[in-house]
This record gives structure tokens, C-alpha cells and sequence, in this order.
């Protein structure tokens, strides 16, 4: 390559001047020639000449000159680019595009054959640089678990305190220090469940880890309906709109910890598979406080980024999820001072209430001494009719809860089908009162029920079996009470039976024997029937 086609000195003293590190007068040559423009701006960009200077683009005192090494003959003009600013020849903006122009550039041969374009300028195919991103990676590495002596303030902690992170991920950002000082980031944190969490920060691969927080906020919150995602702005919610600015992020760990879901605060109850999406975005300060306001389901944020040019999803992969998979470490327990028992001569309605849905109660009703049962006390005293410790087991969930050393939740929890005298059953509790009713029970009989509760996770029950004593009645002659519900009529009975019945008009009856017609039967457990 020749540069002034009049004369071949320039070719020369190109390489001369690299070699003998003469830079200034090196770039003196180079920008005469080789120009490099902004496809935005469609101007020239800035040159650095001074290595105080902060607002360039491109450095010619950094070039890079060398003869082919095939031996064409050719010179290769370059310019590298260093994240060390000082030794970079290049300092662009990532995603924006760029063109060199050429001017006065010949061949070497003795007819010196210029390169000719438009005007006399040949300009080079356009070329983009990579826009910044940030990749996010999942990280399975063990992270401490205490404070370092101080607690989620920043204040000396007066014992240990433990972190539970459930979700830990780096993010390592490429090609963003060539951002513009004004272009900053958010995070943006997505759930398919109402929750609470804090995030920690860690920018010494986890030796350290900060809570990210303002003056009056710790923990960030989603409402999510219906499963769908939706999501928070970090920057908005846990840092105060304070973005930072990209060219100057480094490496970072971050940790998830979640507090809350949908409204239970303690942890031994969580027992829901939660899924959280993160996205980094960048854009100037005022488009991020815009966008981090705007949130809603993570569909309608997509579209709102896909039509701002001005604000860029910069997440690699593009889809980054965590998951986090809680199992109920605790039973569940009563709740609303049940169970309650309402006995009668032959059977027994029992009233539960647990205080979490799905769960699971297992039930044995069985008459006073079919069963051995061993209280937790000192003497392990076994309830009998002659102790009288039958009497000191509770009627209700409204006195003090008694759990007995047997029988063991497992023989409760067998389902051995109902024998004898001993009736068994199980239920899952919805969230509405559970009403069971027991039949077959035998009258004027002392009985103890007993119940073991347990979550979705097949580990989490009641490690003794709760008891509780009820008494069934009498055998009582039942007393008919009709209602006039014209036209039906309401059939109740004082006591738990059942009621055989035919229906006829008053003229039928008194020329017909009522006795010869076949009776329905309806049975009755403290409820009224209606016949039409």
C-alpha cells in the first residue's frame, strides 16, 4: 500500500515511525489518510491526543503497523483495542455502528493506482460494535452462612444469623466499558408467585456479601395473580432509583433469599415450587425510572423494551430462570379451637380445622379400652376406665392439646379399613370447615378419638397422636316434627335415626291400610329433610 500516490516516502516512514516509536508524528500521518465516522452522527469521531483526555474514540498514537507476513508486500494498519484505556487505540460505544474512510491511498506499483470512490473517498464496509451484556450464571457453590458479626443493617449482630439463600447467580458483564457514562442498568427480578425476598451482593466471589437496601427498605415485594409473571425493579424498589453506571460494573455474585409467600413468613412452611426470571436492562437514568414504574406481567414488559430504542435488554441468555423448590418441614396444626365433637346415641359429627390447605388428617375413633394408650408423662400411665385418665383427655381443640406416647402416628396413619368397633378415616383439608361423621358407634359408650396431621411433604406429621374424649348417648324413641313448607314439608327428628315414611292425602290414608304400602327410609344426622 502506497499513501500519496506522488511518492512513495510515506509508505516508508510509516512503518519507520512505528518501529522507532515515534507516535506523534506517526498519528500526524495516519489521521491525514484514515478517518473513522459514527453511522449515528454521520460526523467524524473524536480523537485522543492527550491521554488526560476522557471523551475520545479513536487513538492513532496506538495504531499498530506491520508488513504481511506471507510476504505480499502489503502494510497492515491497525487499531487494538485494550480495556486498559491507556494502551487502547479504540474507545467506542457498544452498539453503535461505525465506517473508516480512506483518502490518497495508491498501490505500490510504478503506475501507483489510486483507490478511487465516491469524490475521490473510499469508504470501508460498516461495522457494529457488540452491544454490552451480561451474563447470568447459576451458581451451586456453598456460600457462608453467618454475617460476619454484623446483621442485615450493617450493625453489630448480638448472635449468629443465618442466611438462607435460595437462589445464588452471578453476573459477569462483556463488552460494556465502552458504554457511554450516562448509560446505566437495572435488574429486574420476576415471579410466578406473590413473594418477599431480600438480595444480597457480593463483589468478592462471596467472601463478603452486602444487603441491598436503602435507609428504609430491606426486602422487595411481587404480587403476582393467577401464576402469571410478574415482576420488580431492584433499582427501584431496593436501591432508592440510584442506578449505576454499566461501563463501571464488574463481576458480581447475587443472592436470593425468599421471605415471604403469599402472606406465610415462616420458612418450615413454605411448600411451594417458586420460579424467578431475571432481566438486565440499560438505558439512561430517566428511561430506567420509567420502566422500573411501568412493570406489570412480564409479556407487557417485553413489548414495552421491544419499542424503546432507548431501553435494551441486555441478558445473556436471554431467558435467564432460577428455581427454588420448598417442601412444609412442620405438621400442620388445629386451628378455630377444633376439633369439636357433637356425639349422639350411635354416631359422632367431628369438626376440623387445620391452619394450611392440603393438608392431610388421619382420624381412629375407637370405644375406651379397644385401644392401648400411653400417656407422655414420667410414669408412661396407660389410659383405663379404672384410672380415670380418661378424664383428663380434652373434649375440644379449646383446651389444652394432649399428644400420648401410643398408639404412634404410624398405626394411626396405616388405613387399615374400619373393624370392630374401631373406625378409621383420612381427609384433606380445603380450607372450609371439615365436617366427618362416624356411624356405628356403640351407645352409651365412653371413646377417645385420635388424629395425626400431615403436610404435602410425605416427612412432615405429627411426630405423637393427638386424643380427645367424647361420650355417646342414650338410645332415644325419636320424636317426628313436620314442617309445612306447602308444597313440601319439612321432616326432622330430635336425634340422630332413621325415619321410614310414605306419603298419602288424608282421604287415602283413612280408607287404606298404611301399613301394607312400602316405606322410604331417610336418615337423619342433625339435618331436616324436605319431601315433596
Amino acid at each position: 500500500m502506497d499513501v500519496n500516490k506522488d511518492s512513495k516516502e510515506d509508505y516508508t516512514k510509516f512503518l519507520e515511525l512505528y518501529q522507532k516509536g515515534n507516535k506523534d508524528e506517526l498519528a500526524m500521518h495516519l489521521r491525514e489518510y484514515i478517518k473513522l465516522y459514527s453511522k449515528d452522527t454521520m460526523e467524524q469521531v473524536a480523537e485522543r491526543t492527550d491521554d488526560k483526555q476522557t471523551d475520545w474514540a479513536i487513538d492513532y498514537r496506538k495504531a499498530k503497523i506491520e508488513l504481511d507476513g506471507s510476504g505480499t508486500g502489503e502494510l497492515i494498519i491497525s487499531f487494538p483495542y485494550s480495556e486498559t484505556a491507556a494502551d487502547s487505540a479504540l474507545n467506542l460505544s457498544g452498539g453503535e455502528t461505525y465506517y473508516f474512510v480512506l483518502e490518497g491511498i495508491a498501490d505500490t506499483s510504478t503506475a501507483a493506482n489510486e483507490m478511487v470512490g465516491v469524490r475521490g473517498l473510499t469508504t470501508l464496509q460498516e461495522f457494529t460494535i457488540i452491544s454490552a451484556q451480561i451474563l447470568l450464571t447459576r451458581s451451586y457453590e456453598d456460600v457462608p452462612k453467618d454475617h460476619d458479626g454484623k446483621d442485615d443493617q450493617g450493625n453489630a449482630a448480638t448472635g449468629e444469623e443465618i442466611w438462607n439463600f435460595d437462589m445464588v447467580f452471578s453476573a459477569k458483564p462483556v463488552s460494556h466499558k465502552s458504554m457511554n457514562d450516562d448509560v446505566q442498568w437495572d435488574m429486574i427480578v420476576w415471579s410466578d408467585s406473590s413473594i418477599s425476598f431480600k438480595l444480597y451482593e457480593s463483589q468478592d466471589d462471596g467472601t463478603t456479601w452486602a444487603l441491598v437496601k436503602t435507609a428504609s427498605t430491606s426486602m422487595a415485594k411481587i404480587n403476582t395473580p393467577d401464576g402469571k409473571m410478574f415482576g420488580t425493579s431492584v433499582g427501584t424498589q431496593l436501591r432508592g432509583m440510584q442506578f449505576q453506571q454499566l461501563n463501571k460494573l464488574d463481576t458480581r455474585l447475587y443472592a436470593i433469599e425468599i421471605t415471604e409467600i403469599s402472606g406465610e413468613t415462616k420458612r418450615e412452611n413454605f411448600n411451594t415450587p417458586i420460579t424467578v426470571q431475571i432481566t438486565m436492562v440499560a438505558g439512561d437514568h430517566g428511561i430506567l425510572e420509567d420502566a422500573g414504574s411501568q412493570l406489570a406481567q412480564r409479556l407487557m414488559y417485553d413489548t414495552v423494551v421491544s419499542g424503546n430504542p432507548d431501553l435494551s435488554d441486555i441478558t445473556a441468555p436471554l431467558t435467564f430462570t432460577l428455581t427454588r423448590t420448598f417442601m412444609d418441614n412442620t405438621p400442620p396444626n388445629f386451628t378455630n379451637d377444633q376439633p369439636k365433637f357433637t356425639p349422639g346415641a350411635s354416631t359422632v359429627n367431628m369438626q376440623v380445622s387445620l391452619d394450611r390447605l392440603n393438608s392431610t388428617y388421619y382420624y381412629v375413633v375407637a370405644p375406651l379400652g379397644s385401644v392401648d394408650t400411653q400417656l407422655r408423662d414420667t410414669s408412661g400411665t396407660y389410659v383405663t376406665e379404672a384410672n380415670g385418665k380418661w378424664d383428663t383427655l380434652p373434649e375440644s381443640g379449646a383446651e389444652t392439646l394432649l399428644q400420648v406416647q401410643k398408639p404412634t402416628n404410624k398405626w394411626v396413619m396405616e388405613g387399615y379399613a374400619s373393624s370392630g368397633n374401631i373406625k378409621r378415616g383420612k381427609g384433606t383439608f380445603t380450607g372450609a370447615v371439615e365436617h366427618i361423621t362416624v356411624e356405628g358407634l356403640l351407645p352409651n359408650q365412653k371413646y377417645i378419638a385420635y388424629f395425626v396431621l400431615q403436610g404435602e411433604s410425605q416427612n412432615s406429621y405429627s411426630p405423637y397422636v393427638y386424643c380427645f374424649r367424647f361420650s355417646t348417648g342414650d338410645v332415644e324413641t325419636p320424636i317426628i316434627e313436620l314442617t309445612n313448607s306447602s308444597p313440601k314439608v319439612g321432616v326432622q327428628t330430635q336425634t340422630d335415626s332413621e325415619l321410614f315414611w310414605v306419603l298419602m292425602s288424608s282421604p287415602t290414608a283413612t280408607s287404606h291400610n298404611i301399613f301394607g304400602e312400602d316405606f322410604l327410609q331417610i336418615k337423619y344426622v342433625g339435618s331436616q329433610e324436605k319431601i315433596d
